[in-house]
């Protein structure tokens, strides 16, 4: 065979492997989202099941009080304000002065101090979050937290409520919650039905629940080839 025509077969085969290995990366980024999307609509599909028919049991490990009622419970990690340490600050040599043949002497210098760094967000531990209509319990391997849906000030949801910070007038810094899996409803979606429901009762947090489950469903990615 021709060098050229070799050369050219090559040539062929090489931009076809590439061609092939950029629809394979492709078709699996549409794999995911779909999946991921779908994830999203089932765990909806079951929140408003939940809130028809009850909490199935032994889901709910948390002792409710009287009047108060299960909606969820989903893995979750506790999120708090902590200090990263203490940075040493301040600490200077000063300036060495020659008197005399071999005495000198030192001024301006000072030992410093240690300063406690900025607060940052920390994950402080893993768990279970159980979200009722009078309030939400995070029991973990070593903390436990309640906020209070009769304390609650306010709560922010991040992107997609994979994230919610929430603040009660009990406790002075805010804290919150961040999802284990993109695979549960997320705690922001989730606590939005559980304060409708301690304001309007099942009916409201149904509608809050179906009116997400609407647009989730409206939002299906393309499916893959």
């Amino acid at each position: 065979m021709d060098a050229n025509v070799t050369s050219v077969l090559v040539g062929i085969l090489v931009i076809a492997a590439i061609v092939l290995s950029v629809w394979l990366q492709k078709r699996n980024t549409v794999q995911t989202l779909h999946n991921n999307w779908q994830a999203l609509v089932t765990g909806l599909e079951g929140l408003v099941k939940k809130l028809e028919d009850g909490v199935p049991a032994g889901l709910v490990q948390t002792m409710l009080k009287k009047g108060e009622v299960a909606i969820d419970s989903v893995p979750a990690k506790l999120l708090e304000y902590r200090s990263t340490g203490s940075s040493y600050q301040g600490g200077s040599q000063g300036v060495s002065i020659r008197i005399a043949k071999g005495l000198s002497y030192r001024v301006g210098a000072n030992r410093g101090q240690l300063v406690r760094n900025p607060e940052a967000l920390t994950v402080v531990d893993s768990g279970d979050a159980t979200f009722t209509n009078q309030r939400v319990v995070f029991g973990g391997q070593a903390q436990t937290r309640e906020w209070a849906f009769d304390k609650l000030v306010d709560f922010n949801a991040g992107d997609n409520g994979t994230q919610v910070m929430i603040s009660v007038s009990n406790r002075q810094k805010v804290s919150g919650l961040n999802a284990e899996s993109v695979f549960n409803v997320q705690p922001g979606l989730l606590l939005e039905v559980a304060v409708a429901y301690a304001n309007g009762g099942k009916s409201a947090a149904l509608e809050v629940a179906r009116g997400y489950l609407e647009q989730y469903r409206a939002l299906e990615p393309k499916r893959p080839n």
